[in-house]
């Protein structure tokens, strides 16, 4: 159960990221980017998993167990309809 409510700002999407590569071990945070997850803010692109370039889930909140990051409406490139 999230403890926190997280809400973005106009022309962002709160989005839940993917653990690709769940139990790998990344020797440096450089390497340690998610391009996609699934989007938990209203919107049309809700409950869609939406794919963005790397390095633009730098403002990552942890909630529990999930990660999740303010990205840009601009920086997403597609999504799975």
């Amino acid at each position: 159960m999230s403890m926190i409510n997280l809400e973005p700002m106009p022309g962002y999407v709160l989005v839940e990221l993917a653990e690709e590569f769940a139990g790998v071990y990344v020797p440096d945070k450089k390497y340690d980017t998610k391009t996609s997850g699934i989007v938990i803010s209203d919107g049309d692109l809700k409950g869609k998993t939406v794919f963005f370039e790397e390095y633009k889930d730098g403002t990552q909140v942890k909630d529990d167990d999930k990660i999740f990051a303010f990205i840009k409406l601009e920086d997403i490139r597609g999504y799975v309809s």
